[in-house]
């Protein structure tokens, strides 16, 4: 009987010592796939930046610089918009009524209920202009498009109602990525999906990426990848010769990522050439002060494999200090711990794809 449990347990021992040896071999394999990979990239949002320095007495040039020194690697481009074109004075838009009103000589070739849209003041209002017309051919029906020459200027008619079409996004431009990238910082692109989205839609926007080598991740905004559901094949390939990942977003419960329809599809397509982002929102962000928000940044990428923080903005400034010093503040303190652990900031590490063997885990 003492015979049989001492053979038993020495099978045991055998058994286990198998085991260990097996899930041994997978944690090293998993481990060096991790330790290789330890760039994390750090985002921030451009026209925040810009925005900002209109309020606190500073030059944009200046606040690019404070952000730099804090830590931040990368400016997030958005899809623009009219009203964001106007703010920044890329573009003119007026209502039929008021463009008739400052054109008396014209007036007789101004519709009062349509919108006129001239080049702004601003460097590079050129370029923006002719990307508007581009994007706007692509989005609108021919009838609803047509360009003019009013008092002398190129004008672009549209029939639209104003207010919609303040807010209507345009997609990414090339000029603003240009712009971003001369500051010195990587370009994260964050489009948005279109409705019945197209090839030739796809391919505006793949124009735009192609447009600076500085171009480094795709974040897509809203709840689906742009491409979906038809075109997200073309759109990996397109990225794939670009040599650009795109970016799954840690869902707030931190299993799995934030739905996106087609982002999972399109991961597959582009050969698992993904980076994983933890971001929050501004409304918790408020909640917390800037030490815990930079320790969740902080463990969030030593923890969980991120390699991608996107940070939001404080609404109100603190310890006396302005708005834009309070942000850099807390993103600086993720950086300094970071780097004490080991990690850099730069372009984001892409992991290689990691599938432990069928056999070694069945023992």
């Amino acid at each position: 009987m003492k015979a049989m449990h001492s053979g038993f347990v020495k099978v045991l021992t055998v058994l286990i010592c198998i085991g260990a040896i097996a899930a041994g071999m997978i944690s090293l394999q998993r481990n060096h796939v991790e330790t290789a990979a330890r760039t994390v990239e750090m985002v921030y949002d451009y026209n925040n930046i810009i925005d900002s320095a209109s309020v606190e007495k500073k030059t944009p040039d200046e606040l690019f610089s404070l952000y730099k020194q804090s830590g931040i690697t990368s400016l997030a481009v958005y899809d623009e918009t009219p009203e964001k074109l106007v703010n920044h004075n890329y573009l003119k838009v007026y209502r039929g009524s008021d463009f008739a009103f400052r054109n008396p000589s014209e007036a007789g070739r101004i519709d009062k209920d349509k919108i006129y849209i001239q080049q702004g003041s601003e460097d590079n209002s050129a370029e923006y202009f002719g990307e508007v017309k581009e994007h706007l051919n692509a989005l609108l029906r021919p009838e609803d498009l047509e360009e003019h020459q009013i008092a002398g200027t190129d004008t672009l008619e549209v029939n639209g109602a104003y207010d919609k079409f303040m807010t209507m996004p345009l997609g990414i431009f090339k000029q603003s990525i240009k712009n971003a990238a001369a500051k010195g910082f990587y370009v994260v692109v964050r489009p948005s999906n279109i409705p019945h989205v197209t090839q030739d839609d796809v391919q505006l926007f793949l124009d735009a990426v192609s447009s600076s080598d500085k171009v480094s991740a795709v974040i897509f905004q809203g709840k689906e990848a742009l491409g979906y559901k038809s075109q997200l094949k073309y759109l990996a390939g397109g990225l794939q010769k670009l040599k650009i990942p795109v970016v799954l977003i840690e869902a707030q419960n931190q299993l799995g990522f934030e739905r996106q329809d087609g982002i999972l599809d399109l991961a597959r397509y582009m050969d698992y050439d993904v980076v994983r982002l933890y971001a929050m929102s501004k409304d918790e962000l408020i909640k917390i002060s800037p030490d815990e928000a930079a320790s969740r940044f902080y463990i969030s990428d030593i923890e969980r494999n991120i390699r991608m923080n996107l940070f939001p903005s404080y609404k109100f400034a603190a310890d006396g200090k302005t708005l834009s010093e309070t942000n850099a503040g807390y993103i600086s303190d993720v950086k300094q711990r970071l780097e004490e652990h080991g990690f850099s900031v730069g372009k984001a590490s892409i992991m290689e794809p990691y599938f432990p063997n069928s056999i070694a885990r069945a023992i």
